[in-house]
């Protein structure tokens, strides 16, 4: 254990660490300002990266407006990239004392920029799949409309119950990830979204609040994408990872290149189970579990699950988050 006061770039050069990176609904206006304000690295990964798609990365991940970071298209590539942006510009940043994670992890959208950090794809080939992939969700949004909704401090048999009590012509009601023991995102096509909304007290729950997708992500209505993204998961080329990911499906390290390969497609119509992520980030032993998305909402989970965790591009620059004292996981729940 590290002693208190032990600043957290000298226990991430001495202890095990996980790196995990969010999803969807995390962007927001100048996610990416400040890392590319102050790091070289993330500069140079943007252009790079930028010249690669064509898209303008670098005005979206910077000063995106909310129109643009409302569309699947923009937003999800811009989620995407800043992660790779915060990984990039901490590797710089602790120069010679840097230490890989002991493994990755990513919440849905994050898988990819997870398997990236792990050296199982190119950066090129992720951003390429994960256009290809916004674009057929946008695209199946359009054609059936659907939503999500977070559920926080209700039981997860109760959700469950009152998901299977909708009216079968609003459609299709399910818990499309499950964070935690009482936290829950439920997916769905957007009428049956708004019947849960309107019996929300049904639920018990101490909040339930909208997420900003505009679709049902990890809910059956995308099983049309997940089968139109299993011709483009067959030709990447996927490396063995230098350090385990984590599965979004059961929680458990993904090690072979075959196993990446098959939930690339797959698991953007299935439940997402980050609470089994979360206890196999706690089984690999890992000291400190580093938040490298937009926001703090990996922190926040971790921590309530009882983790300690920072988050790397939040409002603080980098050094400063870096200088700052661990402390323990029961001080820092939010």
């Amino acid at each position: 254990m590290s002693a208190p006061g032990t600043p957290l770039g000298q226990v991430l050069s001495q202890r095990p660490y996980a790196a995990l990176f969010p999803g969807a609904g995390t962007q927001r206006p100048g996610m990416a300002a400040r890392l590319l304000a102050h790091s070289p690295a993330a500069r140079e990964l943007l252009d790079r990266l930028e010249a690669a798609c064509g898209l303008p990365l670098r005005d979206i991940c910077r000063d995106g407006s909310p129109r643009q970071l409302r569309s699947v298209e923009l937003a999800y590539p811009a989620v995407f990239v800043t992660g790779l942006l915060a990984f990039s510009a901490l590797v710089e940043h602790q120069g010679a004392a840097w230490r890989p994670p002991a493994l990755v992890g990513g919440h849905s959208l994050g898988h990819f920029t997870a398997l990236v950090c792990a050296g199982a794809l190119t950066a090129e080939d992720a951003l390429e799949f994960v256009r290809e992939r916004a674009r057929l969700m946008e695209a199946e949004a359009t054609r059936r409309p659907g939503g999500m909704l977070s559920v926080v401090g209700a039981d997860h048999d109760r959700v469950a119950r009152t998901c299977a009590r909708c009216p079968e012509e609003l459609g299709v009601l399910t818990i499309g990830c499950r964070n935690g023991a009482r936290h829950l995102v439920v997916s769905g096509d957007r009428a049956a979204v708004l019947w849960l909304r309107e019996h929300a007290d049904v639920l018990e729950a101490e909040k339930v609040t909208d997420v900003r997708t505009g679709l049902a992500a990890h809910s059956s209505l995308m099983a049309p994408v997940r089968d139109r993204l299993r011709a483009p998961a067959g030709r990447l080329a996927v490396s063995q990872p230098k350090v385990s990911v984590v599965s979004n499906l059961t929680g458990r390290p993904l090690t072979d290149a075959d196993d990446i390969r098959a939930e690339l497609a797959d698991h953007v119509a299935a439940q997402v189970r980050w609470d089994l992520c979360l206890e196999g980030v706690t089984e690999r032993g890992a000291h400190v579990v580093l938040d490298l998305g937009p926001g703090q909402a990996m922190a926040s989970l971790a921590r309530s699950h009882g983790l300690r965790a920072a988050a790397v591009n939040s409002m603080e620059p980098l050094p400063a988050v870096l200088a700052a004292p661990v402390r323990p996981a029961e001080e820092l729940v939010q």
